[in-house]
């Protein structure tokens, strides 16, 4: 397992795959989610500002677990910008308009020399381009 310093208190820990945090902090932040979990289990239609100062859980955090789809804001005007253009949206971290254009975009990789989209794999590669062959170690160079 590789070692890795918790972002919020520093402290090294063995990291794994799902984890961020250090397991202290991993504790402290699933009593902050149970805590804003109840109050919006009894606080319906609350604004993020309102949770966090009645839970004392930083907005950015609550924001997060909004983001992530681990809280689901059941009433529409609980919202956040979108991470890209910046309207309000209610799920998720795009809204409806910024999600297709990135879905359309992961079709079609614009080809470099010349700045036209090109589809994934097509025969229109660069000239030289041999995906067939991999890096290998000719004398004292590293050749393509």
């Amino acid at each position: 397992m590789p070692l890795s310093n918790c972002p919020r208190c520093g402290k090294t820990f063995n990291r794994l795959p799902s984890a961020k945090l250090c397991p202290d902090c991993q504790e402290v932040e699933e009593q902050q989610f149970e805590r804003v979990y109840t109050y919006l289990r009894d606080h319906p239609g609350v604004l993020i500002p309102k949770i966090a100062s009645d839970t004392e859980v930083p907005e950015r955090l609550i924001l997060e677990w909004f983001r992530n789809r681990r809280l689901l804001a059941k009433d529409p005007s609980i919202t956040w910008p979108c991470e890209r253009c910046g309207i309000p949206v209610s799920e998720g971290r795009l809204c409806q308009r910024c999600a297709g254009k990135f879905q359309a975009s992961l079709g079609e990789h614009p080809d470099a020399s010349s700045g036209t989209p090109r589809k994934p794999g097509s025969a229109d590669a660069p000239a030289g381009h041999r995906p067939d062959i991999g890096h290998e170690l000719r004398g004292d160079k590293y050749t393509r």
